[in-house]
């Protein structure tokens, strides 16, 4: 069937969802620089759906503009679409920053820590998930057995978390309710949270494993932990 590579440019909203829009690659020179329209009420959507009391109703334009330093793009090489993302800044039309976007709270609040207290927040991401692909057997937290049974899914999950950029450490079955919980954790070091390429690095992996268990017809529920450091 004929086919039109799409990108999406998103932004990371206050109830933890990845929200923006798609439009056609070929577009992505001028979409670098424009952005694509939004509004400022699409950041009080709930998690659940319905949009949170807003102050912002309807009007004003605004523009999520594409951060070349946050993309990910993975072919799976499987007759799939490929995911290709950006995140990006909520902007004005006149593209100066607009000053409910979630990224450019996270600048303002990490440039005050400093300018306040002189601290330089560093922080690292471990992530799990559940993968339901194969049958629970209790007792098989990190066991051989349990890396077995997961065939595939873990060298497909690696290869994609590889060419979108983070940098893949470890692949186990983690203690836990089921045995077929699977945790993998990043190799490098924990990054500056402003550092540009940080986002992509955070994001990447869930939405990467969720691409990959829909390829493999199979629920998933990804969680997230988090541990930051702080040094002077």
């Amino acid at each position: 069937m004929i086919r039109e590579e799409l990108v999406f440019v998103a932004t990371c909203d206050i109830s933890g969802h990845v929200r923006g829009k798609g439009f056609p690659a070929r577009e992505l020179p001028g979409r670098l620089k424009k952005g694509i329209g939004w509004t400022g009420s699409n950041l009080m959507m709930s998690p659940a759906g319905p949009i949170w009391d807003t102050p912002f109703g309807t009007a004003g334009d605004l523009m999520i503009v594409p951060d070349p330093a946050a993309e990910v793009r993975v072919d799976f090489a499987d007759g799939s679409a490929i995911e290709h993302f950006f995140l990006g800044d909520i902007c004005t039309t006149d593209g100066k920053p607009w000053e409910c976007c979630p990224r450019d709270f996270l600048r303002r609040a990490v440039h005050e820590l400093e300018d306040a207290a002189g601290l330089h927040l560093v922080a690292a991401f471990e992530q799990e998930f559940l993968y339901t692909g194969i049958e629970d057997r209790p007792g098989d937290a990190y066991a051989l057995g349990a890396f077995r049974r997961q065939g595939s899914f873990g060298e497909t999950f690696i290869a994609a978390l590889r060419a979108a950029g983070p940098v893949p450490d470890s692949f186990l079955a983690e203690y836990g309710p089921r045995s077929s919980r699977s945790q993998w954790r990043r190799s490098r070091r924990g990054l500056p949270p402003t550092t540009r390429s940080s986002p992509a690095r955070w994001c990447a992996p869930r939405h990467t494993v969720s691409a990959i268990a829909r390829s493999f017809r199979q629920n998933r529920c990804p969680t997230m932990s988090a541990a930051a450091s702080t040094s002077i």
